[in-house]
Parts: C-alpha cells; sequence; structure tokens
C-alpha cells in the first residue's frame, strides 16, 4: 500500500501530526510527504526515510 500525503503539517495540530505520523509508521506501507519546510518533516521520526528538496524544478537528496 502506497499513500501520498501533500503539505503534511498544513491542516492538522501537533498532537494529530504526531499520531497520523505514528500511524503511517505501523502501516509497514511506503509513504511520500510533501511539506513546506524540513522543520515540518522533524515529526516524521522514520527509521528509513530518504529526504529530497525541490527548487527550480531541481531535484537534490537531503541525506
Amino acid at each position: 500500500m502506497y499513500f501520498l500525503i501533500d503539505d503534511f503539517a498544513s491542516e492538522l495540530d501537533q498532537y494529530k501530526r504526531a499520531l497520523l505520523a505514528e500511524r503511517l509508521q505501523q502501516s509497514g506501507s511506503q509513504v511520500f510527504v510533501t511539506a513546506i519546510t524540513q522543520r515540518q518533516l522533524k515529526e516524521m521520526q522514520v527509521e528509513n526515510k530518504k529526504m529530497f528538496s525541490v527548487h527550480n524544478g531541481i531535484i537534490n537528496a537531503l541525506n
């Protein structure tokens, strides 16, 4: 199963974001998440995460 979550932090408070991140990790699914800043993704404590930045159409690996 795959999930695509756009703008992870926009509509959820901190508690709901943490709960969603926990549930997604427990699901064992592949998850693609977008956010405006890296800080917004810090709540998603995932072991095997890969982060990328897209700026002016150019994709760069962050880790």
